[in-house]
């Protein structure tokens, strides 16, 4: 419409790694990388080299988790995102849980993106780390059961318990 407008314009400083692939830090698989959003709305990629069928954990540590000032539990967003880190359909998201971890198999032996960005007036310093998950070599082995050894007859309508030496996955309902 007709009228007056004013159009503010302010210096945010230097960033520290730009939103862009040519403009990334990198994260080294197994160490942690520093940055800072320097102000709302700042976003900073890191290029994480992967290789495929390995699995990897990312966290990002900032006020919880005593790797910087950011609120990574309020306005504050962590991504993985592909080759090209243009998509706006990330691989994978953690937002406003805490201290957000990110884990994932590559498909592919490539590049991938990590992306920090800050929103709703939150920046400040954070820690990313990059960690390669060792992959379960050893079975569980069952350490107590509830049916004694060499039982017959044994009804298999009620709750069967079975301990194991460590945490399994139990898939299925029935």
């Amino acid at each position: 419409g007709v009228g007056t407008y004013a159009i503010n314009a302010y210096s945010v400083g230097r960033d520290d790694f730009g939103q862009t692939v040519s403009t990334s830090g990198v994260a080294a698989i197994n160490a942690q990388s520093k940055g800072k959003l320097e102000h709302i709305f700042d976003e900073d990629l890191f290029r994480v080299s992967l290789t495929a069928g390995k699995t990897y954990a990312f966290e990002l540590l900032g006020s919880l988790g005593s790797g910087g000032t950011l609120d990574t539990q309020n306005g504050s967003t962590f991504s993985l995102m592909g080759a090209d880190a243009m998509l706006l359909d990330p691989i994978a998201t953690e937002i406003n849980r805490g201290s957000p971890r990110i884990q994932f198999t590559a498909r592919e032996t490539r590049d991938y993106f990590l992306s920090v960005g800050g929103f709703d007036q939150n920046d400040g310093t954070y820690t990313v780390k990059a960690t390669e998950v060792a992959a379960d070599a050893i079975a569980p082995t069952l350490a107590a059961q509830w049916i004694s050894n060499g039982a017959t007859d044994v009804s298999l309508t009620g709750n069967m318990v079975l301990a194991f030496n460590e945490a399994v996955k139990v898939v299925g309902n029935s």
